[in-house]
C-alpha cells in the first residue's frame, strides 16, 4: 500500500513557500498472524530539525470509501508520542493487548500526527504537519479466505462500485480498469482504491457514467495482494 499523507496546512503569515517535512514511517503496512500478538512500526526523522510526533490507534470499521475510526483498548502503542532528534530511527511497539481471541480478522489503522514545534519557520513560509495512516489486522490462522461479490450502480454522472466480501479476510484494490461489453475502456484508475474488510460491504463512487455498459457486463480488472482480479459486472440502473 502507498503512504496515505493528509497534508494540513496550519495558519501563518501570507506566503509563497512551503517547508516540507522530513518524517517518514515505515512498513506502511502490518499483518500479524496468530498466535502472533505484536509488531513494530519505525519513525525515522531525516531533517535536520527535531520532530515531535503523536501516535494513536484506532479500530477500523470503514465501509462506504473513507475508513471509520473509533477508539479502542484492544492494541495499544508505545510509546504514543515522542521527539525524534535529527537524523535517527525510532520504533513504536503496537501490541494486541485484548484477551479474546481474534475472530477471522481484526482491522486498525495507526494514526502518526507531526506536532509543529510553535514559533519554528520563517514568516514567509506555510509549515505542513503531516499525517501517516498505517493499516494494521490481526487474523486468526484459521482466517477464510476474502470471497468478494461485485456490483456497480448507476448514479448520475457517476457510479457506485461495490465490494460485498463474505470472507474473513480483507482485500487490497489497486489499479482499477473498467471496460463494457464491447472491450472499450471506461475507467482507469491507478493506484489503491482502497480495502474490502472481511465480513463487510465497501463502496467507492467513481467519477465515470456507465450507460455505454448496457451493451454488457463491465469487466473489472484491478490488482490485490493475492493477484489480478478479473470479473464482470452487471451495471444496476439508478434507482
Amino acid at each position: 500500500m502507498r503512504v496515505i499523507r493528509y497534508a494540513i496546512a496550519l495558519l501563518a503569515a501570507a506566503t509563497s513557500v512551503a517547508e516540507a517535512s522530513s518524517l517518514r514511517v515505515s512498513p506502511i503496512l502490518l499483518d500479524v498472524s496468530a498466535p502472533g500478538a505484536s509488531t513494530m512500526l519505525t519513525l525515522h526523522n531525516d531533517g535536520a530539525e527535531r520532530v515531535n510526533v503523536q501516535i494513536r490507534v484506532f479500530r477500523w470499521t470503514g465501509t462506504k470509501g473513507d475508513p471509520i475510526l473509533e477508539p479502542t483498548d484492544s492494541v495499544v502503542v508505545s510509546p504514543p508520542a515522542a521527539a525524534l532528534a535529527a537524523g535517527t530511527d525510532y520504533v513504536v511497539r503496537v501490541v494486541r493487548v485484548s484477551k479474546q481471541p481474534v475472530v477471522d480478522e481484526e482491522s486498525y489503522r495507526i494514526l502518526v500526527d507531526e506536532i509543529p514545534e510553535a514559533g519554528r519557520g520563517q514568516a514567509s513560509s506555510v509549515r505542513f504537519a503531516l499525517r501517516y495512516s498505517i493499516p494494521v489486522f490481526f487474523a486468526a490462522a484459521n482466517a477464510e479466505p476474502a470471497k468478494i461479490k461485485w456490483s456497480i450502480q448507476e448514479k448520475g454522472v457517476s457510479a457506485v462500485l461495490t465490494a460485498t466480501n463474505a470472507g474473513g479476510r480483507r482485500v487490497r484494490i489497486a489499479n482499477l480498469k473498467l471496460t463494457d461489453g464491447l472491450g472499450e475502456v471506461v475507467l482507469k484508475q491507478p493506484g489503491l482504491v482502497g480495502y474490502a474488510l472481511g465480513r463487510s460491504a465497501t463502496g467507492w463512487t467513481l467519477p465515470v457514467s456507465l450507460p455505454a455498459a448496457r451493451r454488457g457486463p463491465v469487466r473489472l480488472l484491478a490488482d490485490s495482494e493475492t493477484g489480478v482480479i478479473d470479473a464482470a459486472v452487471v451495471v444496476q440502473p439508478a434507482r
